[in-house]
């Protein structure tokens, strides 16, 4: 019996370890990681100094902000972290209720938009409960004489997860539109295929007729012989 039970058990780890690898589940954590890696990095290797990747384009940067997107909103630390601690869970949420139907692109575009809320989320919450200077900034790019904000890879995944949902949104709502189109021209074509069976039956059914009367004539003349 114990091992009957043992076998189940993992049977169902298998197979739950079968479906978080191909739901890609997993790329939220390692995204999550991924930006909590490199920030710690950029704190311990670029502070009070910058590495230059890519001169008079890409360099390496350490800025703290304690505000949202560009140092906007710098005295409400506190009030970010609460908005985006709810956002997450409320992505999250949506994200299980609503797995099955949704499409693989609309996953793609939370999972990157969950890992990118709870990045910077962490980070406020240090800055806002234990005293961290804010969240860590360090990719920063020049385009002539504009320097573009300094942001991190959890900006980052919240600015594609945008895109990708927003540009998802206007060609599903573009390709509905014309499947609609489709199924209403398969329509009004499957009525026209009817209404012209429906003519050749009702020319044929007096064509018939007559033949059987013919019919029942010869028979009716044969038994008279």
């Amino acid at each position: 019996m114990e091992r009957k039970s043992s076998k189940e058990t993992l049977e169902k780890i298998k197979k739950g370890t079968i479906w978080f690898l191909k739901s890609c589940i997993w790329v939220m954590p390692v995204l999550f990681a991924l930006d909590l890696i490199t920030k710690y990095l950029a704190e311990v290797y670029l502070t009070g100094h910058d590495v230059v990747v890519i001169p008079h384009f890409f360099t390496l940067s350490l800025l703290y902000n304690t505000g949202a997107a560009w140092g906007s909103f710098g005295s409400y630390t506190a009030v970010l972290a609460t908005i985006s601690g709810l956002a997450s869970v409320g992505l999250i949420i949506f994200l299980s209720l609503k797995w099955k139907s949704l499409n693989g692109w609309y996953r793609a575009s939370l999972f990157l938009i969950i890992s990118g809320a709870l990045g910077n989320f962490i980070d406020r919450i240090r800055c806002a409960w234990f005293g961290t200077k804010g969240v860590i900034d360090f990719l920063q790019f020049t385009f002539g004489s504009y320097v573009f904000p300094t942001f991190n890879l959890a900006d980052s995944y919240l600015t594609v997860g945008a895109i990708v949902l927003i540009l998802y949104v206007i060609f599903s709502d573009l390709i509905f539109a014309k499947k609609k189109e489709q199924k209403e021209q398969n329509a009004n074509v499957d009525e026209e295929v009817i209404r012209k069976n429906d003519e050749i039956s009702n020319k044929e059914e007096p064509k018939a007729k007559i033949e059987n009367d013919d019919e029942k004539k010869d028979d009716s003349s044969s038994k008279k012989e």
